[in-house]
């Protein structure tokens, strides 16, 4: 199984250019400056300073953010800022839903000091 990259992973990067996406949030936003830009987002103007000056990374809940404003895709918003890492559900294709879903009803089924009362779940 790959490793999951982490957002150190992210900022060593050589594509790495989280100005372009800010800028382009900003731009389609109307915005004229970074300080305009939190305020309007709801967030500390610090933050954005530190992703420019590559201090902190861009994480999910300002993409999410970003998402929300542009209407994008979390895909296209991480391809503007060079995030070109694969997706997690590419890395872990071999775990699925389905895998999941019958490893758990094994587990509860397993568990018989709470659930001995319960049905038979167990696929056909």
């Amino acid at each position: 199984m790959s490793k999951i990259s982490k957002g150190d992973d992210l900022m060593a990067l050589p594509t790495y250019q989280p100005d372009v996406l800010i800028d382009f949030v900003r731009e389609k936003m109307g915005l004229a400056s970074d300080a305009e830009l939190c305020r309007a987002l709801g967030i500390h103007p610090p933050a954005i300073s530190k992703i420019r000056h590559r201090k902190m990374g861009l994480g999910a809940t300002l993409l999410l953010i970003f998402h929300d404003v542009t209407g994008m895709s979390i895909s296209e918003l991480r391809a503007l800022m060079g995030d070109n890492r694969k997706p997690y559900r590419e890395i872990h294709e071999s775990v699925t839903i389905e895998n999941r879903a019958h490893q758990n009803i094994a587990e509860y089924q397993n568990d018989s000091t709470t659930h001995s009362s319960l049905p038979d779940l167990s696929p056909l």
